[in-house]
């Protein structure tokens, strides 16, 4: 059963709640009562009844959504460039894993680039600084897989090193003109991957021993 409730009516609240009462009296039907004796009546607002005739009738506003928007902070890295921060730390990880043959703990290597980068969090970089922090990541990987056991212990050594070499020489116009110059006069082939673990590396070392002019 509904009523309508007036909210500009004093007399109409007074006949609804007589009504109500009259109903738990008499056990009339029309309304429906849960095991705790309590009743809920819809109308233009919430009435609510129970076995003591006790009345309470509820005509708030509805209440408001809120809204949060997040917003990346204007300057700092786009979610592209965190992605490829991710993918560095992640070959990172891998090589460390690799050749250590431990574990390596990754929130504590994420710290350590977080400190190196002087910010709490990598989403707290700065654009200016992203090339930085790529470099940054390449030379830990770099530094992991100088290592004598790394050839062997790490399945995706040569390709790391071939990786390494070509993103450093495109740091220079002429870089892979001079790597591949180097590697014919030395070993007698331009070609990285006919190159033995050796040599492959004297080309890296080679490479980074560069200095911008």
């Amino acid at each position: 059963m509904e009523y309508s409730n007036d909210n500009g009516s004093a007399g109409r609240r007074r006949k609804l709640k007589d009504r109500i009462n009259d109903i738990l009296a008499g056990g009339e039907t029309g309304m429906s009562t849960n095991e705790k004796g309590s009743m809920t009546v819809n109308g233009d607002g919430n009435v609510i009844a129970s076995g003591n005739g006790a009345i309470n009738i509820y005509n708030g506003a509805p209440v408001e959504k809120k809204i949060t928007v997040v917003k990346t902070g204007d300057g700092v890295l786009t979610a592209a460039q965190k992605a490829k921060i991710n993918a560095l730390i992640a070959e990172w990880v891998e090589a460390r894993g690799a050749v250590r043959r431990s574990k390596p703990e990754i929130a504590a290597l994420r710290s350590a680039f977080n400190k190196a980068m002087k910010v709490n969090s990598y989403a707290e970089i700065l654009q200016e600084d992203f090339e930085k922090a790529l470099s940054w990541l390449r030379r830990q990987t770099g530094i992991v897989n100088s290592m004598a056991s790394a050839p062997k212990k790490n399945p995706n050594w040569r390709v790391a090193r071939y990786r390494a070499i070509n993103t450093r020489a495109k740091e220079f116009p002429d870089g892979e003109l001079r790597y591949r110059r180097y590697a014919d006069e030395r070993f007698g082939s331009d070609s990285l991957k006919s190159l033995t673990d050796e040599q492959l590396e004297a080309v890296y070392r080679y490479v980074f021993g560069w200095r911008q002019k």
